[in-house]
């Protein structure tokens, strides 16, 4: 056999048979270096033991038959062989391809018969009515370089081509040996195709077909689109009707001419658009690989194979829980990793400083102002940037709290964006959207300091580059684990469908926005903030803080805190909060010396037995990690806490006193449970923490605490200050709300807010609290609203309310969870107005 026809048979079974396979695969694997998704195929794939599996491969390469001989071989896959003896020996696996190969381009064979081989699996599928064979759909890429929209000669011999000819194949192998990147799809059951009775020659186009699909939507997945340059957004998106308009439109008012208007809108467009340099990107992955490492001792991704289920059906729009400034590129990162185009991600333009705001437009960041200000040409260029990303295939990331949390728990959603999605998926719903919010959490967050500074009313600091420099010193600091979880995707469609039944019908344009949006939009951006919520994974050091900080000395003796953390950790286990919260491995004990290797929580040796304990300062930081996961325990504590001045209770009383506070715990917490599911919840609560030994059922319909020697009792009380301090403040307000009511007063927002303020103020010093966030005056404005949302307080005139009547009935409810000292302090205070200095 000649080399050139070596060459035009490269991939021919008979041929690749009679080479030494076995060293060719050594020799390659020397220069490659592969990432397979799914990460372990043999227990996600869900193969069927001892049935035949054929992997189908886009066309003839025998460097990717290699690679996957490889990957098959390290992970207890059957690996594919040639068979000289004809296609019913099949043995454990063979493999096929669609299309042959030339020396430079594939033969794509439009229009033609399938290939022979997948033909006569099928035949011989009909023909063995028993004979099942399992079809693994292989997608091989080499780099993961889209390119740019126009052709060169660098594209041609060194990007991964769909069509790629032996020569250039060569080539490509060389140049991206080190990013080869191989996706196993989920088996095709040939057996379900063939029993479809369609006959010989109709299944066997129609699963070349469904081949066809899988493989072209795989590489736009992994892929995305090519990477336009920003000169070329602009052109295109100042030739659209929408900003053509507002461009004719803002020089009519200004008198000026529209070429002048032109430029401004160009300018705006090329401070916002991102400018994806897929070298920047690899440099990126290779840079922060080793960043990652040094941070952090793993990161944790949850439910990563929903993605896997829907990317090449739908659009995806993530909408991450903001933490820390490194979400933006843990989260780009990590989704890389999954094997998903790197998203857009909108970055505030406080981030667009040298050398981080170019290096971030290249790595796929797109700039948004803090503020519109009323500048209509910029929000309509925004607006167009946004629905030119959504209707041209590019993911998108946002963040909808808006800004990082300072306190660990989730912001009220700022909804902006998320109109501008749902508002483009109006104007043009070709491409189907989902929408996946995703949990984020660290066991140390770089800026949690800086965090406590704020929330105690230091200015925000601007970010520069001399603050980057400083963050050097981070890389010397153990940072413990990062944390994300997939949260179950919205399917915007789905979601319209049931929100306004008939919204495809209705014309929506740029300039117009149906009156029924920006409600549908509020609850939506509520039900992304609740799923983010239901994906929580509890880290053993948010854990460890649910505990600690809950203590009055925040010290433990170290039995009794391994028996709480074991206890929490069951009662999240048998109620769980939902399906998708993530609790940790381990025992107790192994859970404690991971978080005391990255907390500052310290140890005080002693024989008679350890104590655990955190420093005051530390504690408040450890407060964040606590609020990262508080919500979880938000029903049980709520049920807790109503026994930690009462020894009984009735069980009919108590379910009623949770239904009514649910509402304020709802809106503050993000929690998933309807109103009305609201009494089947607490019921199944209250059975969980009875199996539990926290509460004890009495005979008479009452519940009771356990035992005063029983270390039940403290894990109950300690569970009911988990939500203390919020409890606390609810009950401030509300006993001071009755009062007002009962006395027939007003209430100016300012005076009342005030008044909550000092009694909260005075608490806080008489119990020891240090948290600022007990008596935020901006906690307590929210809760303010909140209490105007669900009735209990009623429109006078602007800045004054007045309480109704049924303030009284909760404030009653509310009381029960104070101490004795709190209670007697609310009834003797002058409601009439509050005392300033």
């Amino acid at each position: 056999m000649t080399i050139l026809n070596w060459i035009n048979n490269v991939g021919n079974k008979s041929a690749i048979s009679a080479l030494p396979l076995w060293w060719l695969r050594k020799i390659q694997s020397l220069w490659v270096k592969t990432k397979l998704s799914p990460e372990s195929p043999a227990t996600e794939l869900g193969l069927k033991p001892g049935v035949p599996v054929c992997y189908v491969l886009p066309s003839r390469s025998l460097s990717d038959l290699l690679v996957l001989q490889d990957l098959c071989q390290q992970h207890g896959l059957p690996v594919p062989e040639t068979t000289r003896s004809g296609i019913h020996k099949l043995g454990p696996a063979t493999y096929i391809y669609l299309n042959k190969v030339g020396l430079l381009q594939v033969d794509r064979e439009s229009g033609k018969e399938p290939p022979s081989p997948l033909a006569k699996f099928v035949k011989l599928a009909e023909e063995n009515p028993d004979l099942e064979i399992q079809l693994v759909p292989v997608c091989v890429f080499w780099g993961r370089n889209p390119g740019r929209e126009e052709r060169s000669i660098m594209r041609l011999l060194f990007f991964d081509a769909e069509h790629a000819g032996i020569l250039q194949k060569l080539f490509i192998v060389f140049a991206q040996g080190r990013n080869n990147y191989v996706n196993l799809g989920a088996p095709i059951s040939l057996r379900a195709l063939v029993d479809e009775k369609a006959g010989v020659a109709e299944t066997a186009k129609k699963l070349r077909r469904v081949l066809r699909v899988h493989f072209r939507r795989q590489r736009n997945t992994v892929l995305g689109p090519s990477l336009p340059s920003r000169d070329s957004v602009a052109s295109i998106l100042l030739q659209s009707k929408a900003l053509r308009d507002v461009i004719e439109d803002e020089a009519r008012k200004r008198k000026v001419p529209a070429v002048k208007v032109q430029a401004i809108a160009r300018r705006y467009i090329m401070e916002i658009a991102c400018e994806q340099s897929y070298p920047i990107i690899r440099l990126a992955v290779i840079f922060f690989t080793w960043v990652w490492n040094r941070l952090f001792n793993g990161v944790v991704i949850k439910h990563a194979e929903r993605l896997r289920a829907i990317e090449q059906t739908h659009e995806l729009v993530y909408l991450p829980a903001h933490r820390s400034h490194l979400d933006y590129l843990l989260l780009a990162y990590s989704l890389y990793q999954q094997g998903l185009m790197p998203p857009h991600t909108a970055a505030g333009i406080n981030l667009n400083f040298w050398p981080v705001g170019g290096f971030l437009r290249r790595a796929g960041a797109f700039y948004i102002r803090r503020t519109f200000n009323g500048n209509r040409l910029y929000t309509v260029v925004f607006n167009e940037y946004v629905h030119y990303l959504l209707t041209r295939g590019y993911s998108l990331k946002f963040y909808t709290e808006g800004g990082r949390s300072r306190t660990g728990r989730l912001l009220p959603a700022k909804t902006g964006m998320l109109a501008m999605v749902v508002h483009s998926y109006l104007r043009n719903s070709e491409r189907p959207i989902a929408i996946v919010p995703i949990y984020v959490g660290y066991d140390k967050v770089v800026e949690v300091r800086t965090y406590q500074h704020e929330l105690r009313g230091a200015k925000k600091r601007k970010e520069s580059a001399g603050q980057l420099i400083k963050a050097r010193r981070v890389l010397k600091t153990n940072f413990g684990k990062a944390y994300i979880g997939i949260a179950e995707p919205i399917y915007l469609t789905d979601y319209l469908n049931i929100k306004h039944p008939g919204w495809d019908s209705e014309a929506v344009t740029s300039n117009h926005k149906p009156d029924w949006m920006p409600p549908v939009v509020e609850s939506l951006a509520t039900e992304v903030l609740t799923r983010i919520n239901g994906a929580a994974i509890v880290s053993p050091v948010s854990l460890l803080a649910l505990i600690l900080i809950s203590t009055p000395t925040k010290a433990m003796a170290e039995e009794d805190l391994l028996y709480m953390m074991e206890k929490f950790t069951a009662s999240m286990r048998a109620a769980p909060y939902s399906r998708d919260v993530s609790l940790p491995d381990g025992d107790a004990r192994e859970q404690l010396l991971a978080a005391m290797s990255v907390a500052k929580v310290q140890r005080f040796q002693h024989p008679g037995g350890d104590v655990i304990f955190v420093e005051e300062q530390d504690a408040i930081l450890l407060n964040y990690y606590r609020n990262n996961t508080l919500h979880l325990l938000a029903i049980p504590s709520l049920i807790a806490a109503f026994f930690a001045y009462n020894d009984k209770l009735d069980v009919e009383t108590l379910v009623t006193a949770v239904g009514q506070f649910y509402p304020i715990l709802k809106q503050e917490f993000f929690l998933r449970w309807p109103q009305e599911a609201i009494e089947r919840t607490v019921t199944t609560v209250i059975s969980t923490m009875v199996d539990q030994g926290l509460l004890v059922q009495l005979g008479d319909g009452e519940l009771s605490r356990p035992s005063v020697t029983s270390r039940d009792l403290t894990t109950l009380l300690v569970l009911g200050r988990c939500l203390g301090q919020q409890l606390e403040r609810y009950a401030i307000a509300l006993a001071i709300l009755a009062k007002r009511a009962e006395a027939g007063l007003t209430v100016k927002v300012d005076d009342y807010v005030d008044q909550v303020t000092l009694m909260a103020q005075r608490i806080a010093i008489l119990s020891g609290l240090v948290d600022a966030e007990f008596y935020d005056k901006k906690v307590l404005l929210k809760l303010v609203d909140q209490l105007v949302d669900l009735g209990y307080l009623g429109t006078e005139t602007e800045g004054v309310l007045r309480a109704s009547n049924k303030v009284a009935e909760l404030a009653g409810k509310a009381v029960l969870m104070l101490s004795s000292d709190i209670r007697d302090s609310i009834y003797r205070m002058n409601v009439s107005a509050p005392k300033k200095n």
